[in-house]
């Protein structure tokens, strides 16, 4: 393993791009990127209160009152980075002159031009419901209705007739910078977000007045724009009611004002940021973009990371690129002339690259009327589905209720969704007759009295006496389920009804629309064999069939059926979920992948159309009759996909999905023939390669025992110690005199750590040779190996329930259950080195991968497999990560020089702690005292001591060589870890050495603890060592024929415990 791990990790190009990445990071040495005490007065006067409210402007952006020529603005302005008010700049425009108080006019010159309507005037940290609409529509409503035209102008827009080209920018050599356009009309009483265009942008008033607060790129960390929720470049702020106990920094920025009006020009320089406040009816604008140094700069940011994810660090590259380019360019001014000229003789590759705008290339939106049930009801088009959210269905459907929907999707097996729905409806506002609800009938309640009192409780967690649509969940029973698979119990036999049926709870259903309980029947996950039968049984009409439908899988003979009899068809998994929440389970694959979010043409889609592929999938899902239930907690997806409402795709682009997409064979029960047909796999998942996919092999039994060697069965009651080597082989050794218990010998390096099953009877841990291997602890005779098919340094991780987490080289997560089954697979986009770590509750697993180009911090369910969320730090992740004693927190080290503070359960950044390009990152995991201290090792060389909770550094001890040993604390005090060739013990408050031992080479091991004063610890030499904790002296060593990378596992009763105390959690003001 240590040849591989050097040359994977330490070659040459890596060690510059970490280099080049260090120097570019824009916040400085032992600096965190937030938390500051705010004064109280600042916080008691302002707190929630309008931006500017902390302090007042530092004065007025420059003014001067004429358009200075292309060489003077680039000179003075553009080459400075400056913003420059130029008053009267556009009076000489058509449209200043003509277009106030002139709404005739504009109808009559520009009624048919298409934009987009934002449905808010003052911005809020959300997607905005938007639609498109003719101008002259828009001027009909923009008086009564909050609306807010906010819209780019496609390149063949006329408005372009009505205005003239800057002259700061009429000559050729700029005119070329020019990139789009955006138009702004309103009523007045607007306020923007706090944010940057990522453009050059002159911003030209034509009616009106604006405010225009333009803030330094300088504040980017002030303003906490890396924790974007909406679009890169937006501050996740409230501009009107600023947080400062959520975002205290805001108190440092300072700004200055530009006071607008009719005619004036604002030069806004790519990257400052600012908020537009407007008053006054109409008031018209423009955003004119230009991109003056996109060629020497753009590849410098990209040099740093991925702009729309490392906004405050790209952005401050840029601006030193920006002061390295030439003072002066010679670049006459020439004509005057209307933009519409001017953007006639541009050339192609610049047209073709203009800001998309709307004009003559969008076909409007009527509204979608509700569908008429058989039942004679009506349902929706649109709802929120609920599968699987678990304790977060509460706030998902109440903010969906709040934000229009009126469908929710629930189900009795949905776990704690029902009661929940519930809430949610009674806390929403909404009125109950105004909310369609669904739910389902678990198949444990088969059964004529068993679906009737079902159907009451479901009525008293819904806090409702209807329920407008129930549905059959499933036309079979399971007759085995594990009782401690909380999903799949709903859907066991009934156990004092084995022989009940979903016909005999049909019966009762329709008993129950007679008593007005339920308004509407249906069933879901029935396919036209079984649809036959209820047809021909049912008295009371069927009014839905829900079925799994997308495009991949599109169920055509159920929706056939159904409209031959007049049932309306519903889809769950729409957007493709089915894919990795259940498909994989019921065959073992190593990779798994949503191929609607994976597809080409989708995607190219999505960028014709400059919506989601989610809407393009869902628009056309509702182009074939479908009613739509995808689900979602985030709510900017709650709200992108209602906006499906307000699109429309073309005939071309449906018929493009239906004819480049073939979907997959389905049998008269529903099942895709990917099952049993390996081509359909490989279309539409990947490969299926046996060889790759590492499935469980019934080994030899004789072969795998003989590559044990006992000399003692161990003891569990006495200390043994459990560690692996790069000779290929674990060992047991005895805890006091390292004497060999047993060893068990593989074909490749042993890095991985051990570890326990819950009842300390089963060592885990992974080999080189790409097998996860379980060994009985007494004696290391094998249990099970799993062939992964990919090397695995990854050290195990096992929960509570026994369930084993481990990943591996080819970037797949596993979890595997206590018998070496494959409960699920995960392929996380890049290598996985070292352990996971569990949740305090046990819902989610937290993991970092070696990537630095796509998102490398995970929380995955622990029972699926599916992210719960994903965060991209700046650099790649070789440690592991660490909670929180409270477990309210996780904390990643980083490559990128960094400690990232995310929230556990939603992955928000909390903070971002540079401790400087100096150190050269950190693949040491770290570890948390009772205190709130992170202390960790950097590949400089140091150990760090950081106060975690207020982003200080408490002191740093500069050691040797890199640090890739993780530490451990005891109770006393103290800290311990490897350096080049030492173990060290320091202590805890100070860093100061109390002793160090030579142990020979480098030392990557972690050391480990036990309750009898001993620490343990690997060496590159090769031995294992137990060193006496309070005098430092050698106890005894045990020679290895490798280097031992592994931390030791000790016995579980002789484990020491770190006593975390009152002092571990976390507060709102510390964090």
């Amino acid at each position: 393993m240590l040849r591989k791990s050097r040359s994977t990790m330490h070659v040459s190009w890596w060690r510059l791009l970490i280099v080049i990445v260090m120097f570019y990071v824009a916040s400085k040495h032992g600096r965190a990127m937030a938390d500051s005490e705010v004064p109280q007065s600042i916080l008691q006067k302002c707190h929630m209160k309008p931006f500017g409210c902390h302090k007042p402007p530092s004065g007025t952006v420059e003014v001067i009152h004429n358009v200075p020529d292309p060489e003077t603005f680039y000179r003075d302005y553009i080459q400075t980075s400056t913003p420059i008010l130029m008053k009267g700049g556009a009076s000489h425009w058509p449209a200043v002159q003509e277009w106030p108080g002139n709404e005739t006019y504009i109808v009559e010159k520009f009624g048919e031009e298409v934009m987009k309507v934002d449905y808010r005037k003052v911005w809020k940290n959300d997607y905005p419901k938007n639609k498109r609409m003719k101008i002259r529509d828009y001027l009909k409503i923009y008086r009564e209705e909050a609306v807010y035209l906010d819209s780019p102008m496609g390149v063949s827009s006329r408005f372009y007739q009505d205005m003239v080209i800057p002259g700061c920018l009429a000559c050729p050599g700029q005119i070329d910078k020019l990139t789009g356009m955006n138009m702004l009309y309103s009523s007045g009483n607007t306020s923007s977000v706090l944010h940057h265009d990522g453009l050059d942008n002159i911003l030209t008033v034509v009616s009106g007045k604006k405010t225009v607060l333009v803030i330094h790129p300088k504040y980017s960390n002030q303003l906490y724009i890396n924790e974007f929720t909406v679009f890169p470049g937006l501050a996740p702020l409230d501009p009107e009611e600023i947080d400062l106990a959520k975002y205290p920094l805001v108190a440092e920025v300072d700004y200055t004002i530009a006071e607008m009006e009719g005619g004036d020009m604002l030069y806004v320089p790519k990257y400052w940021y600012h908020q537009v406040r407007s008053e006054g009816d109409p008031n018209i604008g423009f955003s004119v973009w230009f991109d003056q140094f996109a060629d020497p700069c753009g590849e410098r940011e990209e040099a740093v990371g991925n702009p729309d994810l490392l906004v405050a660090e790209c952005t401050a590259e840029f601006l030193r690129c920006v002061a390295e380019q030439p003072t002066e360019i010679s670049c006459k001014q020439g004509p005057l002339l209307p933009f519409s000229e001017v953007i006639a003789g541009l050339p192609q590759d610049i047209k073709e690259g203009w800001v998309q705008g709307y004009s003559g290339d969008m076909t409007l939106v009527g509204s979608v009327p509700d569908k008429k049930m058989a039942s004679g009801y009506t349902i929706p088009v649109l709802g929120l589905g609920t599968a699987r959210m678990y304790q977060k269905t509460y706030e998902a459907v109440l903010f969906a209720l709040k934000s229009g929907y009126r469908m929710i999707d629930t189900a009795q097996s949905y776990l704690h969704s029902e009661e929940s729905v519930g809430r949610a409806i009674r806390d929403s506002g909404v009125p109950r007759q105004d909310i369609f609800i669904i739910t389902k009938l678990a198949p444990m309640f088969f059964g004529f009295s068993s679906t009737k009192k079902s159907v009451d409780m479901s009525l008293e967690k819904l806090g409702t006496d209807y329920i407008d649509l129930f549905l059959i969940h499933s036309p079979d029973c399971e007759k085995d389920v594990p009782e401690n698979d909380h999903d799949a119990m709903p859907f066991k036999c009934p156990s004092d009804n084995p022989d009940a049926s979903w016909e005999d709870s049909w019966k009762a259903m329709e008993e129950l629309h007679q008593e007005g309980k339920l308004r509407s029947l249906g069933v879901s996950n029935f396919y036209p064999k079984r649809l036959e039968k209820l047809v021909a049984m049912a008295e009371v009409p069927v009014s839905v069939v829900q079925n799994w439908f997308d495009p991949f899988y599109r169920d055509e003979a159920t929706r056939e059926f159904c409209e031959q009899h007049g049932i309306v068809y519903q889809g769950y998994s729409t957007l493709g979920g089915m894919w990795i929440d259940w498909i994989y389970l019921r065959k073992p694959v190593e990779r798994m992948r949503n191929p609607v979010f994976t597809n080409k043409m989708l995607a190219k889609l999505s960028k014709v159309w400059d919506v989601s592929v989610a809407n393009i999938v869902l628009r056309w899902a509702m182009h074939k009759g479908v009613v739509l239930i995808p689900k979602s907690v985030k709510e900017e997806h709650i709200l992108n996909n209602l906006q499906v409402l307000e699109i429309e795709l073309d005939e071309q682009s449906i018929r493009a999905i239906d004819e480049s997409i073939t979907p997959v064979k389905i049998d008269e029960d529903g099942q895709p023939s990917i099952y049993e047909d390996d081509e359909e796999w490989k279309r539409i998942v990947g490969s299926v390669d046996d060889r790759e996919q590492g499935e469980v092999q019934e080994k030899d039994e004789s072969e795998d025992q003989q590559r044990t060697e006992v000399v003692e069965p161990v003891d569990m009651e006495l200390e043994t110690i459990f560690v692996g080597s790069d000779d290929g082989r674990m060992y047991a050794l005895d805890g006091e005199t390292g004497q060999l218990k047993w060893k068990f010998t593989t074909e490749e390096d042993l890095g991985s750590s051990a570890a326990f099953s819950p009842d300390g009877s089963v060592v885990y841990f992974g080999t080189e040779d790409g097998h996860v291997n379980a060994l009985r602890a007494i004696d290391g005779q094998v249990m099970w190996r799993y062939n992964t098919g990919g090397a695995v340094t990854c050290s195990p991780t096992v929960d509570p329930d026994g369930t084993v987490y481990v990943g591996t080289l080819d970037n797949q997560m596993y979890a595997f259950t206590p018998d070496g089954k494959v409960k699920w697979s995960r392929d996380l986009g890049g290598e996985i080195w070292t352990h996971p770590a569990v949740g305090h509750d046990g819902r989610l697993v937290y993991v970092g991968v070696m990537v630095d180009t796509n998102i490398n911090a995970f929380a995955l369910d622990s029972q699926t497999g599916t992210p719960a969320w994903s965060f991209k730090a700046g650099g790649k992740i070789w440690s592991s990560p660490v909670l929180s004693q409270d477990g309210k927190y996780v904390y990643f080290s980083c490559q990128d020089s960094h400690i990232y503070t995310l929230l556990a359960d939603s992955g928000s950044l909390v903070r971002k702690f540079d401790i400087g390009e100096d150190h050269e990152g950190m693949d040491s995991s770290p570890v948390i005292s009772r205190e709130g201290t992170l202390f960790v090792g950097t590949n400089g060389g140091s150990v760090l001591a950081v106060d975690i909770r207020r982003g200080r550094l408490r002191w740093e001890k500069m050691l040797e060589g890199e640090i890739m040993s993780s530490p451990a604390l005891d109770n006393e005090g103290y800290l311990y870890i490897g350096g080049v060739g030492q173990l060290y013990k320091l202590k805890q408050n100070d860093g100061s050495v109390v002793w160090t031992v030579p142990l020979g080479e480098d030392v990557w091991s972690s050391p480990r603890l036990d309750k009898h004063g001993r620490v343990f610890i690997g060496s590159i030499s090769g031995p294992v060592f137990c060193v006496d904790r309070e005098t430092g002296k050698v106890v005894w060593s045990y020679e290895t024929e490798g280097p031992v990378i592994a931390a030791p596992l000790i016995t579980a009763d002789h484990q020491y415990v770190y006593d975390y105390g009152q002092g571990a959690d976390h507060t709102k003001e510390e964090l």
